[in-house]
């Protein structure tokens, strides 16, 4: 079984998406073989097919999770319990990936002061 990275797989990433970046990569080697001009209409066509990559990057991606949002609403109403924690597991793993953890509080890393510095800001806050 192949290894790969964390995300390796998009399942929103299509067709239309390689099209439309092969036409952005194209559109802003044309600027660069130019010298880079900052206006004219070289540099508003490599605008335009950046903003339209983008755009359309982006809405794959919500399209996605509104996808898995509406096969879990559908799994729970059929009340198919294996699918239903599939979908579960894949979104909470999604949604794990993406947070950041928090190193540190007010240059302090030891848990037991972080603790005590948010009971004494949120004491301060409602007295």
């Amino acid at each position: 079984m192949p290894r790969v990275k964390k995300g390796f797989f998009k399942f929103w990433w299509n067709e239309e998406v390689n099209l439309l970046k092969e036409e952005s990569v194209e559109s802003d080697k044309l600027q660069k073989s130019v010298g880079k001009p900052r206006d004219g209409p070289i540099f508003a066509n490599r605008q335009s097919c950046r903003l339209k990559y983008r755009k359309c990057l982006t809405d794959n991606r919500k399209f996605e999770a509104g996808q898995y949002t509406n096969d879990l609403h559908d799994a729970l109403l059929q009340k198919n319990n294996i699918s239903f924690w599939q979908c579960w597991r894949e979104l909470g793993a999604r949604s794990l990936s993406t947070r950041k953890s928090c190193v540190q509080v007010d240059g302090c890393v030891d848990p037991n002061i972080v603790a005590s510095r948010f009971s004494e800001h949120f004491a301060r806050a409602y007295s």
